[in-house]
């Protein structure tokens, strides 16, 4: 899936999109699942934008 951003970030906790994981595919095996981070930089920092507001989507 490709995802076409308006601006620069459209992510709450600062990447430029909220897609900035990826979830591995194929067979589940015994160990857990690992997401994998796509993006390696924050485009803006959070805190400043949302002060110290709870992340509601932590996992």
């Amino acid at each position: 899936m490709r995802v076409e951003i308006a601006g620069i970030a459209s992510c709450h906790v600062g990447y430029r999109s909220c897609f900035y994981r990826s979830i591995p595919v194929g067979p589940l095996g015994e160990t857990p699942i690992i997401l994998t981070l796509e993006e390696k930089a924050k485009v803006f920092d959070p805190v400043a934008v949302y002060g110290h507001a709870p992340n509601p989507t932590q996992l």
